[in-house]
This record gives structure tokens, sequence and C-alpha cells, in this order.
């Protein structure tokens, strides 16, 4: 997708920041060095085509131009309190919400 469609697309999100490339090495890197400078919450990354996206265990990847999404997605996430909290709890709690969608739809 081109950059307009994009920005339409998630024009009524509440995001932070949004960043679109062309074409990027990594989109990870690119929020690592924005979350450096103080990018807010939900701030996106994304990128038409990934060269050199990497995934768990080291794993590459790479996204053609018009072929996927990648993106990235800045988290910073808080208690009830304000307080920034976790991410090794973060990872947990999005993956058991996962399997709860695939294995258990709602209404069974």
């Amino acid at each position: 997708m081109q950059k307009k469609q994009w920005q339409t697309a998630l024009k009524n999100l509440p995001l932070g920041q949004q960043h679109y490339f062309a074409q990027v090495g990594s989109t990870n890197d690119i929020a690592a060095k924005l979350l450096d400078a103080d990018a807010p919450h939900l701030s996106l990354v994304l990128a038409d085509e990934q060269v050199k996206g990497r995934g768990r265990n080291g794993r590459s990847w790479t996204t053609t131009g018009g072929a996927a999404l990648a993106f990235s997605v800045i988290l910073l996430p808080k208690d009830d309190l304000g307080v920034p909290t976790g991410y090794k709890a973060l990872s947990w709690e999005l993956g058991l919400m996962f399997c709860q969608r695939q294995f258990h739809p709602p209404g069974i």
C-alpha cells in the first residue's frame, strides 16, 4: 500500500506517531530508535517492503512490496496507577489472548 492509503485506513485509530517507509531493513530497528527518542505509546512504523526483518529466535524474513504487512508498534503499557509495567508479562498476555480467541471462540 502507498502512504496515502495507509493514512486513510488508519485515520480513525488512536495511534501515536505514524511513520511510513517504502523500504526498510527492519521496522523493529526503526521503532527502537524512535523509542530512544521518546516516541509515544502506540506509535506505528509501517513499511511496504522489509528486507532484513527479524523474528523470534533469530529467524529472518523479508516482505516484498505489496505482498504483506510489515509493521512494528511501540507499546508502553501502564498499570491502573499509570506506572509502566514489565514487557515480559505483556508477551505472555498477548499469547494467551491469541490462544483463547483461536481455540475458544466467543459464544461457545
